[in-house]
């Protein structure tokens, strides 16, 4: 985890492929230095990049479709809720 504060650096796809196709020639310190990004970056890059053909940027957080679900099961769960403790007010 970053430090407080910390700011990330945004790389384009272009120049992230362009970094591991730099990287295939001449190796990954020579085009860390180059690029002056951190050999790290460059190894994660390289990791994404072993299952593609290309960095596939991923999507975060929830979808629409995700949050409509979430919805749905918190009223459920109040509903039942409600439930629960009607139960237990008519004992």
């Amino acid at each position: 985890m970053g430090k407080k504060g910390q700011k990330y650096n945004k790389y384009t796809i272009e120049f992230i492929n362009e970094v591991l196709k730099e990287r295939e020639k001449n190796g990954i310190n020579s085009t860390s230095q180059k690029f002056q990004i951190p050999s790290g970056t460059i190894k994660t890059w390289k990791h994404k990049y072993k299952n593609h053909e290309t960095i596939v940027k991923q999507k975060k957080g929830f979808g629409k479709k995700d949050e409509k679900n979430y919805k749905e099961r918190y009223e459920v769960l109040k509903k039942f809720i409600d439930f629960l403790e009607s139960q237990e007010g008519s004992k």
